[in-house]
């Protein structure tokens, strides 16, 4: 009776072992802060964990107040483990009701069977496009290209980084923004079609909405020079007593005095006011 229950702990040991080794491949979204009415970076790292990963697919889905930055050249940078030094990925990425995650050949665009909800931007990263048959193709609604491994290892590394435009007038508060439909497949590829890695739970990224300091008189998301000359024009009466009204009596120059301290860094550049 004592070496059976020996043997039955010595079974649950080794699984706890085994799962405990074995991770699984996740995505985490990072933190953004700024004003309304800009834009900012928000990363996506990835962890393969202790999994192969050759392609994923991902959907970010946007709450109100936010959306793409409208530049399509600078939307959607890819991080250093995509480069062509590392596993030389590509990252198509459209806006919903545009696409779901389904590759068209040759151009590698994303297609919709069914359109996806609302606010919803999705992923692909995927190895460079060559006419098919690609090296490492898949089928379905998985992902095609070459077989290079995405960050092999258990470090969590920047996927991307995708430009998100605050709305003008958004609120001030945390935005979360949420990672779902993420598909993640290696580079077995035994038949021709490469297998699905049982991901992780991902991690929703953050956009902290937040106020223009009140020294910042021309809402540039800085103190400086430009905003000590702003605010001695509205002192002048060159241009409406509006932005450098700081104490809330008029445009003076202990306002200036104010913005000035700020912008020299005095008490760490905070702007004294009401």
């Amino acid at each position: 009776m004592k070496n059976t229950a020996r043997k039955l702990l010595i079974l649950l040991a080794g699984s706890f072992l085994t799962a405990a080794a074995w991770a699984a491949p996740t995505l985490i979204g990072g933190t953004a802060s700024g004003v309304a009415g800009s834009t900012v970076p928000l990363t996506i790292s990835f962890n393969a964990g202790s999994s192969n990963v050759a392609g994923v697919s991902f959907r970010l889905t946007l709450p109100a107040g936010l959306s793409p930055a409208s530049t399509m050249a600078t939307m959607v940078t890819p991080g250093a483990i995509l480069g062509a030094g590392a596993a030389n990925k590509v990252v198509v990425s459209s806006f919903s009701p545009v696409c779901d995650n389904t590759i068209n050949y040759p151009a590698g665009t994303l297609s919709c069977s069914t359109l996806p909800p609302a606010n919803t931007w999705n992923f692909l990263v995927v190895g460079p496009y060559s006419p098919p048959p690609a090296t490492g193709t898949c089928s379905g609604t998985v992902l095609c290209g070459n077989a290079n491994l995405i960050n092999g290892g258990t470090t969590s590394a920047t996927l991307m980084t995708v430009m998100v435009t605050i709305a003008p007038g958004a609120p001030t508060g945390a935005l979360s923004v949420p990672i779902s439909n993420a598909v993640y497949v290696d580079n077995t590829n035994t038949t021709g079609v490469s297998d699905i890695v049982t991901g992780g739970t991902s991690t929703p990224g953050t956009v902290n909405v937040t106020q223009f300091s009140p020294c910042d008189v021309n809402h540039d998301n800085s103190t400086d020079l430009l905003d000590i000359i702003a605010e001695v024009l509205q002192i002048l009466g060159k241009k409406p007593c509006t932005t450098g009204d700081i104490l809330k009596d008029g445009c003076t120059g202990t306002d200036l005095s104010r913005i000035v301290n700020s912008a020299l860094g005095i008490n760490g550049g905070i702007c004294v006011a009401p």
